[in-house]
């Protein structure tokens, strides 16, 4: 009945899940329910750290200004997994630290800065350049931050391991291509065959 009046929708896309719920006038309060395979309560596993990290990383980066706590929770569960384990699916969480603290603003952040979180997420790159999530975070932080030059090779890099990408990692590049290359186009060399 929910789903045939409308009033219950499924997505797989949070933005769209919270732009719904915020533009539908007939709720008391917005309501975004995400469903994922994490435990309820924390299990002391760096995937559930690392999972409540992204969630509240995810809410927050929606929220934009609002986002308060949301990006002291992202913090605080992004550096609980890296304390669990280190080496979670290929370092994500410190990737994920390292891109936090580069774009967030400041009095949000209680153990970061954005010099701090370049320099993570060039270690990372440095440490594991076959990942091409490192570079494609490492050129996003540089263009954030206004300096789109170095980002080139590196967007080059993921470049030529787009079709590995999730599709919003293939958006992201595709956007970063474009700002990186606004005063002249990034050519990146063909990958071999």
């Amino acid at each position: 009945e929910g789903v045939a009046s409308g009033r219950l929708t499924f997505t797989t896309s949070l933005r769209d899940a919270y732009q719904r719920s915020k533009g539908d006038r007939t709720l008391s309060a917005p309501v975004v329910m995400i469903a994922v395979g994490t435990p309820s309560a924390d299990d002391g596993s760096a995937g559930y750290a690392f999972a409540r990290a992204a969630v509240a990383g995810r809410v927050a980066e929606l929220r934009g200004v609002k986002a308060g706590k949301l990006v002291g929770e992202a913090e605080g569960f992004a550096q609980k997994s890296i304390d669990r384990d280190p080496q979670f699916r290929e370092r994500a969480a410190s990737r994920m630290l390292g891109s936090l603290w580069v774009m967030a603003p400041p009095r949000l952040l209680a153990h970061g800065d954005s010099e701090e979180g370049l320099a993570l997420l060039e270690t990372l790159t440095k440490e594991q350049p076959q990942e091409p999530l490192n570079h494609l975070r490492l050129a996003e932080a540089y263009v954030f931050l206004g300096d789109p030059e170095p980002a080139v090779p590196h967007l080059c890099t993921v470049a030529k391991e787009r079709q590995t990408l999730r599709r919003d990692d293939q958006a992201l590049l595709q956007r970063l291509m474009d700002e990186a290359g606004e005063e002249e186009p990034i050519a990146c060399e063909a990958p071999s065959p």
